[in-house]
């Protein structure tokens, strides 16, 4: 049985993505790919995105990454977002410019399509409900779809009936040491949508770093395992406000908005 490091929405920040690579580590877990959107909102994307590099691990781009690279207008970002994307766009050198410019939309795993928003959008489709869900099931036809994009870990489930059945996370609890794990099984004659939630700037009310692992052989996924992970997102605050980025962004980690 393989298994496969999830991971998303990394952010720029450091401090998560050192924590989640540890506990990776710890776990015996070896192969990694990251759905998108490395860098923005947090103050370390260089070194983030050094991370990935040196440990090699496969990306795919992110709508955050290809607005900060010039691959696609600014037109459908908050204004206030304008400020970090420029503050990113300033602060890449030229080597990971090119890098982040040359990530493709979508990598084919074998037993997975990683994509970060979906196949009806690469880089801006939110699969954050059960009717998003339903067009993803309906658009395509790969049994299971790995995505990031909207912060938030869980899965959706195509059933024999043709419906989309909401499966957080939360639903099946693990007891494991801290940090904690939620498990899944996954039906081979079912179709699935999941989302490891995010690395470095979670939304589900939880600070802590979201990431997921992927047992799999022979082409295909058996079992999804959700992991939380505490980190110095204090320390990551102060470098926000450090940096001059808006307090916004600092403020939220402490409360995993």
């Amino acid at each position: 049985m393989a298994r496969t490091g999830i991971l998303a929405d990394i952010h720029g920040n450091e401090e998560a993505l050192t924590t989640v690579l540890a506990q990776l580590d710890d776990l015996g877990v070896q192969d990694v790919i990251c759905l998108g959107d490395t860098v923005d909102y947090g103050p370390r994307p260089l070194e983030c995105l050094a991370l990935l590099t040196a440990r090699g691990i496969p990306a795919i781009q992110g709508n955050h990454d290809a607005a900060v690279v010039g691959a696609m207008t600014w037109e459908r970002f908050s204004q206030r977002n304008y400020e970090s994307l420029a503050w990113t766009d300033k602060h890449l050198n030229g080597s990971q410019r090119q890098y982040v410019q040359q990530l493709p939309e979508r990598l084919e795993l074998g037993w997975a399509t990683a994509i970060h928003g979906s196949p009806h959008e690469a880089l801006w489709h939110y699969v954050k409900d059960a009717q998003a869900a339903l067009l993803v099931f309906r658009l395509a036809t790969e049994r299971l779809f790995l995505v990031g994009h909207t912060h938030m870990p869980g899965a959706f489930c195509y059933t024999e009936r043709r419906q989309v059945k909401v499966t957080p996370g939360r639903t099946k609890i693990r007891h494991f040491s801290e940090p904690g794990a939620r498990e899944l099984s996954l039906d081979a004659d079912l179709r699935y949508v999941i989302n490891p939630g995010s690395v470095g700037q979670p939304r589900d009310n939880d600070p802590r770093a979201s990431f997921a692992v992927v047992d799999h052989e022979a082409g295909t996924a058996r079992q999804v395992t959700w992991y939380r992970v505490p980190y110095d997102w204090h320390k990551t605050r102060q470098q926000i406000l450090a940096a001059g980025l808006p307090s916004l962004y600092g403020d939220r980690l402490l409360v995993g908005q």
